[in-house]
């Protein structure tokens, strides 16, 4: 998540949720807490056509079929 902290908004770590209070790591926090100013401009840019997106689903499609015909 491009959008998201690893800290809390005070710059402090994060602890884990449950029993023990340990730092959390990737596994805890995953994405990290979302920062909603920078949401609003992920700076992110998916250069695609509608022509894309048909070829998209079409090779998807294609492996679909592929792959049923396998098993």
């Amino acid at each position: 998540v491009t959008t998201a902290w690893r800290t809390d908004p005070f710059g402090e770590q994060i602890f884990a949720e449950g029993s023990s209070r340990k730092v959390a790591d990737p596994f805890d926090y995953g994405g990290g807490l979302v920062n909603p100013e920078k949401a609003a401009d992920t700076g992110l840019i998916y250069d695609m056509g509608s022509q894309d997106y048909v070829l998209l689903v079409f090779r998807s499609l294609q492996r679909l079929i592929y792959l049923s015909a396998c098993w």
